[in-house]
């Protein structure tokens, strides 16, 4: 009982230590803009989208920063770092640091609208469009920015009981630990992850976060977000892990200097600005019909095509079309189904003896020339067909051979060939990095016919040179 109750009392410290934290961040957002101004206060969207609060965690955790000029020289076993924001833009070299033992706190809601696989592919992070929560899910009043509140008993969790998001996306998974869910979407009725934690046999440990919001200085103070923050630090750190680097959209992030900062403000209580929601929804007009399809009109060809293709892949992943017609159908009494079930059927097979009559006749019609003619057409089609089949089936050939020499396993079994290879900086390596790139993209986008002679010589030629080169790295 005296462990017990121990261990209770060093947890209650330790969240009564995090909370009076929380408010001394809170209050440092507060007295960074007010240098310049004594009455009115605003905190400038440059200073809400930075990390400073996380910043401020990792020295509190014990960590010392390291610059992106030293990072490298840094024993990746000591190393925590923290990406946040884009994943498209990331350095190969941190992947290769996360290989070699860094540990990483990996953070994004793929705003871009692109599924992007990370640390060979075991987490993938994607977008969320058009999903709906309950009201009583929504966080200050902002029907896309959910509470998270389904969360899993784990260390990175001990004590978070909901975090605030803004606009988060969707987190998948299956070799992670699921840590928290977002809230259930009631029209499509689904749940999707939102953070994992993973830890391998060799002791490297990762969490995957599907909104880097929730870390920074603007929401790193709502709910349970800064405890979230600290969980999630400490067991990263492992106590064996000195240095961190955070990493926003590609880039070092740096703490602002708060003297720095502008000001002038809408708060009635400049100590109220960094607990109360950034702005009142009400105060911003839903747009009409007309102004969606006067939208729709301006986009540039490009745009609204990528527009289009985004809507058919929502359609086509959460079943809007069968879901359409099921409800449709629900309404529609047997009685009446039945009677147009009966009729349909008539209908065709009465067509199919129109068509049959109007064939059998074209038949007696034709000589036996005209029906020579169309066999050898219908036999040189087959054969041509059968050509470009073949002539994809050897590029598939090339690139298995080619695959199964680099890493031991076949193209089809490497759905995102060629990334994962270590790549130099000399300008050769880059050069057969992006031809691979290239030749493998238009493999999985091109119909059979488009592997011509001339084509498919082509890539025997660059396979030849791939090999070459991978045989001399190696040697």
């Amino acid at each position: 009982m005296l462990s017990s109750s121990s261990f209770q009392n060093t947890n209650a410290c330790k969240s009564l230590l995090l909370r009076s934290f929380c408010m001394l961040i809170a209050c440092w957002l507060f007295m960074a803009s007010s240098a310049d101004a004594q009455d009115d206060v605003t905190i400038s969207p440059q200073w809400k989208r930075g990390y400073d609060g996380l910043h401020l965690l990792c020295l509190n955790a014990g960590l010392e920063p390291v610059s992106i000029s030293k990072v490298r020289s840094v024993p990746e076993r000591e190393l925590v770092l923290l990406i946040l924001g884009d994943l498209q833009s990331l350095n190969i070299h941190y992947g290769q640091m996360i290989d070699k033992g860094a540990a990483a706190l990996v953070a994004t809601d793929c705003a871009k609208g692109s599924r992007i696989g990370f640390y060979h592919n075991n987490l993938t992070f994607d977008s969320l469009v058009g999903d709906s929560y309950r009201r009583d899910d929504w966080f200050a009043g902002h029907s896309d920015c959910p509470l998270v509140t389904d969360v899993r008993a784990h260390p990175v969790t001990e004590g978070v009981g909901e975090i605030a998001t803004n606009r988060p996306g969707r987190l998948i998974s299956t070799t992670a630990v699921r840590i928290a869910n977002l809230p259930i979407d009631p029209i499509r009725n689904r749940k999707h992850m939102f953070a994992a934690a993973m830890e391998n046999q060799a002791g490297n440990r990762i969490i995957g976060v599907a909104d880097q919001s929730a870390f920074s200085n603007q929401m790193i103070t709502y709910k349970d977000n800064a405890l979230f923050a600290d969980r999630a630090i400490e067991w990263l750190k492992n106590r064996e892990r000195k240095y961190f680097l955070i990493v926003a959209d590609g880039r070092s992030f740096t703490p602002t200097v708060p003297t720095d900062l502008s000001v002038d403000s809408p708060f009635d209580s400049p100590f109220d600005s960094p607990f109360d929601p950034p702005f009142d929804p009400s105060d911003l007009p839903a747009p009409t019909q007309d102004d969606v399809l006067n939208a729709l009109e301006n986009l540039p060809p490009s745009a609204l095509l990528e527009f289009a293709n985004e809507v058919a892949t929502v359609a086509e992943d959460d079943n809007l079309l069968n879901d359409f017609i099921h409800d449709n159908l629900a309404k529609v009494s047997d009685v009446k189904m039945n009677r147009f079930l009966l009729f349909l059927m008539f209908a065709m097979a009465s067509v199919t003896f129109v068509l049959a009559f109007i064939w059998q006749k074209s038949l007696q019609n034709q000589t036996a020339s005209q029906v020579a003619v169309k066999g050898e057409r219908k036999q040189a089609k087959n054969l041509k067909s059968q050509q470009a089949r073949d002539r994809h089936w050897a590029a598939r050939v090339l690139l298995n051979s080619l695959c199964v020499e680099l890493a031991d396993r076949p193209f089809n079994d490497w759905p995102e060939f060629p990334s994962g290879l270590q790549v130099g900086t000399d300008v050769e390596s880059k050069a057969v990095f992006n031809s691979m790139t290239k030749f493998s993209n238009l493999f999985k986008t091109k119909p059979d016919t488009y592997w011509t002679r001339s084509r498919l010589r082509k890539l025997e030629r660059e396979v030849k040179e791939w090999q070459e080169y991978a045989r001399a790295s190696k040697s």
